[in-house]
């Protein structure tokens, strides 16, 4: 198995929400999650995105994954046989089928501690 890290770029609707909805949560004083003040289209498609990537992790594909704190991209690292399996589990997720994710970089990965 080789490990390869995926930086897949948020379409800029998607950051500028996410970034406002982080700064809502916070002057909430946590009060409120972010995600209640996501748009209705993000927040539907946010479900099966988490899920999609929690049933790789499950299957071992996944390793981790999360956004940047500026939403410019979410970083996953997928522990595959290819760059071309890397690829098609990027374009799989939901959020790359919807636009939400609006292109991405492959590199390898050495995992050393």
């Amino acid at each position: 198995m080789n490990n390869f890290f995926v930086l897949a770029h948020f379409s800029p609707r998607c950051m500028e929400a996410h970034l406002k909805a982080m700064e809502r949560e916070h002057a909430s004083g946590g009060q409120s999650s972010y995600k209640s003040f996501l748009p209705e289209d993000m927040n539907e498609m946010r479900g099966p995105h988490v899920d999609y990537n929690v049933a790789l992790r499950e299957d071992g594909k996944l390793l981790c994954a999360g956004p940047l704190t500026n939403y410019t991209s979410a970083l996953f690292i997928y522990t595959v046989e290819s760059e071309e399996e890397a690829r098609a589990l990027i374009e799989a997720d939901p959020y790359s089928k919807c636009g939400f994710f609006t292109g991405y970089e492959i590199n390898g990965w050495y995992y050393r501690i």
